[in-house]
């Protein structure tokens, strides 16, 4: 990344860190998916996988993404069926 983009990001960054709306809306997020875990009975499996742009993961062997456009979504891929069975029960 160019380094002229990387200082203005860094600084954007940043900025929105320190808004307390953002803080609040990131913990809510966090806060969420911990409740979503925890009805499915896999609350010892809750943690951050990855944060990127736009996309939250959670979780470890059941993992399970937030973005903005699509909420929360569980990935089928790495979840056990006990947990997508609970998963869809508690939607």
């Amino acid at each position: 990344m160019d380094t002229k983009y990387s200082d203005l990001a860094e600084k954007i960054s940043e900025k929105l860190l320190d808004s307390p709306s953002i803080g609040e809306l990131v913990l809510t997020i966090v806060e969420e998916a911990f409740c979503k875990f925890d009805d499915a009975g896999a609350a010892d499996d809750f943690g951050l996988q990855y944060v990127g742009p736009g996309k939250i993961v959670f979780g470890r062997t059941n993992r399970v993404s937030w973005s903005a456009s699509e909420g929360f979504v569980p990935d089928e891929t790495y979840c056990t069926e006990h947990f997508l069975r609970c998963w869809a029960i508690g939607k």
